[in-house]
């Protein structure tokens, strides 16, 4: 089945890392198609945050996030 992506990437400041983060997706949900949050996890250096939802039919959504970035010793 072919899926139709949106994806949204938060980096942190220079010297700054991901410890924690998370999205949601809101405007035209659908039953049994979306869209549903399929990506939710910090990039392999920590630098970044990424949320991704996944849908069979195309139509409007909204997909926002936020990171939490701290210094990390």
């Amino acid at each position: 089945m072919n899926q139709i992506y949106n994806s949204l990437l938060m980096t942190c400041p220079a010297g700054k890392k991901a410890i924690g983060g998370g999205g949601g997706t809101g405007g035209g949900i659908i039953p049994g198609d979306g869209p549903y949050i399929v990506v939710n996890e910090p990039s392999i250096d920590g630098s970044s945050w990424l949320v991704q939802t996944a849908r069979a039919t195309s139509g409007y959504s909204a997909l926002g996030g936020r990171v939490i970035c701290a210094d990390v010793p």
